[in-house]
């Protein structure tokens, strides 16, 4: 009845493990393991003598769980007529190009140009991630109105307003999850796994990913449909979490996109130039930057607007800071002739980033690694989203950046407030999943260049969504079998 199994899967295999086949292991390769849907069938009558079994010898006398057994007996008979409804004990992923033109690309940046707004930058959905698989699952599933353990029922039906319980309910009961053990509970952790240091976001936690190219996901549909029909990703087991409010990003299953920039022919010549010569060398590379829905080439295109739009003093007093006290300058380039050249003179409030920019860019010439997380840090806390190159592989440079999304199960239609089951993964649910549009550019690669970074307690639903996915959760069909033992 309070059977667990484990589910042990990394990125390079699996699954592996003593309750493998559970999971369309070796001996049953794509098998799943399929358990008792509902409570009525749980309890079933047999003989309480041990001679009675005396008429159940052999594999055509089976004794029927799901029928009558000795009915010409008044004194033997049981009657265990109806079949036994089963289950599969895992969930389904479905995934197809939600994109208008079905190319993986979403119309992110925009500007004012000749009276017109038009796309400067595209996003292109590379890469999918599942992270956050739940290791362990009850063979049978359960229900309870607070999530937890005990006074569960087994086999019940959920509702909408209660809880499929998971058996690390108690530990995700918590009211912080700074403590938790994410990779005793999870394959494919969001954050990096080692208890001896700080979760966080990085080339560790990304490797422990499971990756899959997106034209891989949806590659194989007949020519005429392709990306056009949802395509089966994989299989997912069930992970639900105690009180609405605990549904957060470090114990939720979830998706992470990875996109990539692209220059549209209505990108200034400069973007179109950084972004297409990309080397991936972050330090080569320039910066980009982003605040609100300003994208900036450089430092110097930031500070230039800052100054050109003084009269936001809001603007002008994040890049140079408050305590600034000299006419601040943007740096003129000698016209053709030699002549018109203006010096930048810089902010001298030492916490501002402009001149934490200068310390690091001139006066120690951009190598001083101290110096670069000095400006970061001043940066983001001053709201600027930085983006640097980096290489996916040696024929594909850029800069890229990342989406997440989690699981929604039981959507209230109520963004801002999650109610019970809302972000979660069910057995024998199949999830189709599409997204039709990102309205932003999403979290840089780098961690500490993220005013806004993911963290594990998180709220699953926030108001500022800026990647819309659309979410169909079908019931996979559930079979009827006649068991006989």
């Amino acid at each position: 009845m309070d059977a667990v199994a484990e589910i042990i899967e990394t990125p390079a295999g699996g699954p592996t493990g003593s309750d493998a086949d559970a999971w369309g292991g070796t001996s049953h390769k794509d098998g799943f393991l399929m358990s008792t849907a509902n409570s009525a069938d749980i309890v079933k009558r047999i003989p309480h003598e041990l001679k009675t079994w005396d008429a159940h010898t052999s594999p055509s006398k089976a004794f029927n769980l799901s029928g009558t057994n000795n009915a010409s007996s008044s004194d033997t008979e049981i009657n265990n007529e109806g079949s036994i409804k089963v289950e599969r004990a895992v969930a389904r992923f479905d995934f197809k190009d939600g994109s208008e033109k079905r190319d993986r690309k979403y119309d992110v940046v925009t500007e004012e140009k000749d009276g017109k707004t038009v796309t400067t930058i595209q996003i292109e959905l590379q890469k999918m991630a599942l992270v956050n698989m739940s290791k362990h699952f009850y063979y049978l599933h359960r229900v309870s109105e607070n999530g937890l353990n005990e006074g569960s029922q087994l086999c019940g039906l959920e509702n909408g307003s209660n809880y499929v319980v998971d058996t690390d309910a108690a530990e995700k009961s918590v009211d912080s999850f700074a403590s938790f053990e994410f990779g005793k509970n999870f394959n494919f952790c969001l954050g990096s796994s080692d208890a001896n240091k700080a979760w966080a976001i990085d080339e560790v936690a990304r490797e422990q990913w499971y990756t899959q190219e997106i034209s891989e996901v949806i590659e194989g549909v007949k020519d005429e449909w392709k990306n056009k029909e949802y395509r089966i990703w994989r299989y997912v087991t069930e992970n639900t979490i105690p009180k609405a409010n605990n549904q957060k990003n470090g114990v939720s299953t979830g998706l992470v996109f990875k996109g990539k920039m692209i220059a549209t022919e209505n990108a200034s010549a400069e973007l179109k130039r950084v972004i297409n010569e990309a080397t991936g060398d972050p330090n080569v590379d320039p910066i980009l930057y982003v605040y609100g829905s300003h994208m900036f080439v450089s430092w110097s295109e930031v500070r230039a607007y800052a100054i050109e739009n003084k009269a936001d003093h809001i603007l002008y007093e994040t890049v140079f800071g408050k305590n600034n006290t000299v006419e601040v300058v943007a740096e003129k380039k000698a016209d053709e002739n030699g002549a018109g050249a203006v010096a930048a003179v810089y902010s001298n409030d030492e916490t501002s980033p402009d001149y934490l920019w200068n310390k690091w860019y001139n006066t120690e010439h951009h190598n001083n690694e101290n110096a670069l997380k000095e400006f970061k840090k001043a940066a983001t806390d001053a709201e600027f989203t930085l983006y640097q190159s980096s290489k996916d592989s040696e024929n594909n440079k850029g800069y890229f950046c990342y989406y997440y999304y989690w699981n929604r199960h039981n959507d209230n239609n109520n963004n801002g407030v999650m109610g019970p089951m809302e972000f979660a993964v069910v057995r024998n649910n199949v999830y189709k999943l599409a997204v039709t549009r990102i309205e932003q550019l999403g979290h840089p690669r780098v961690t500490e260049n993220d005013p806004d970074p993911v963290d594990p307690d998180n709220p699953d639903e926030v108001g500022d969504v800026y990647i819309t996915l659309s979410v169909e959760v079908l019931p996979w069909t559930v079979r009827v079998n006649n068991i006989e033992f």
